[in-house]
């Protein structure tokens, strides 16, 4: 499970990396308005990682809350049988 949880955070991290450098290669005309009109690189550089952040916060709580809804539903009505894992579980019931 553990290695599986890792693959999917990687591509996640990957597809917003890459949803971000698309992003500015698509914005080139923009940034050079943007630069005409006096805005520093900094600013620019600040307004993509802000909307970075934006785009990384949204993805995580939206797995988040989809995380505990399938935790919920499979602990309720046990749709997947999972081996218990001794000590964690006695952990938390």
């Amino acid at each position: 499970m553990f290695v599986i949880l890792t693959l999917i955070v990687l591509v996640a991290a990957f597809n917003i990396a890459s949803t971000l450098i698309m992003m500015v290669m698509q914005k080139t005309k923009d940034i050079a308005i943007l630069k005409a009109m006096g805005a520093t690189d900094r600013s620019i550089r600040k307004i993509f990682i802000f909307k970075g952040m934006v785009i990384g916060c949204v993805g995580t709580l939206t797995g988040m809350c989809l995380g505990f809804l399938g935790c919920f539903l499979l602990k309720r009505y046990k749709f997947i049988e999972l081996p218990e894992m001794c000590i964690i579980l006695r952990l938390f019931r």
